[in-house]
């Protein structure tokens, strides 16, 4: 497969598409309603932190527990950014905000001791139930 975008090809065999809204595709316009309907609205939670260079290698990782974490290191010149997210729910069926972001907090400060949190976020993202 070739892809092509802004001037530049890239040769895959597989390619992922990550939206909110699924494309439609190939597949008809009521097949793709149908799909956007089983989407479940969820909400994620996500903590932006400053941590010294090099204290966390460059990376994406993501657990298997239910619900997930995920951190993902943004490297900067002087210093590095972690992000560090997870405990999603379903949109409307939250703990109280502090509550999640406390317990997010306490998880991300056992990996990552010298992370100092700069912000707190919550988003929503659509999954297929």
């Amino acid at each position: 497969m070739v892809v092509q975008a802004g001037g530049h090809k890239i040769r895959c065999d597989y390619l992922g598409i990550a939206t909110h809204n699924p494309l439609m595709g190939k597949t008809g316009v009521v097949t793709a309603a149908l799909f956007q309907i089983r989407l479940t609205l969820y909400t994620s939670h996500i903590l932006d932190s400053r941590v010294p260079k090099g204290t966390v290698p460059d990376g994406l990782w993501r657990d298997t527990s239910e619900p997930y974490d995920y951190l993902r290191v943004e490297p900067h010149e002087d210093h590095d950014y972690v992000i560090f997210g997870g405990a999603d729910m379903k949109t409307g069926q939250e703990d109280n905000a502090k509550q999640v972001f406390q317990r997010l907090t306490e998880r991300l400060l056992r990996l990552v001791s010298m992370a100092t949190i700069q912000r707190s976020l919550d988003g929503s993202s659509g999954r297929d139930e």
